[in-house]
């Protein structure tokens, strides 16, 4: 059974900003319009779940590992991170994720170049060997 409404709000508004709110409310009652306004704007907004769903996904492909180097978890959750900020598909991640001179490309002149610098192989090789393992398993699941 649904809740019955027995809570009100109410606030005064200018002629003007009156006019305005019922011009955006169209056909539909301006209380009515207002209350469906409030309420899309009290949940979660989209972009609020989204980034959610990628700390998640982050912490499950580079999960925090009790006895391993915190940089070779934070290094390649930060890369992958960025990548996201292009929007590829899953197969161009993918595809990203399995070619270091392609991962060089995306993080050139970004903080996150030193992170895979050249010049330090060993570090390079152990975040660039995390962002494979990522690469692989998309490449199974796909």
């Amino acid at each position: 059974m649904a809740s019955r409404r027995t809570k009100s709000i109410s606030t005064k508004v200018t002629p003007e900003e009156f006019a305005r709110i019922q011009t955006l409310a169209g056909d539909q009652p301006v209380s009515e319009s207002v209350r469906a306004v409030l309420l899309k704007a009290s949940g979660p907004s989209a972009v609020d779940t989204t980034v959610l769903a990628e700390v998640l996904a982050l912490r499950t492909m580079f999960p925090d590992r009790v006895n391993e180097n915190p940089f070779f978890t934070e290094g390649p959750r930060r890369i992958f991170a960025h990548l996201l900020t292009f929007r590829p598909t899953a197969e161009e991640l993918a595809s990203w994720l399995r070619h270091d001179e392609e991962l060089d490309r995306r993080v050139h002149g970004t903080p996150y170049a030193s992170i895979i610098d050249r010049q330090a192989p060993a570090q390079r090789g152990g975040v660039l060997a995390a962002l494979n393992l990522v690469a692989d398993v998309e490449a199974a699941s796909a």
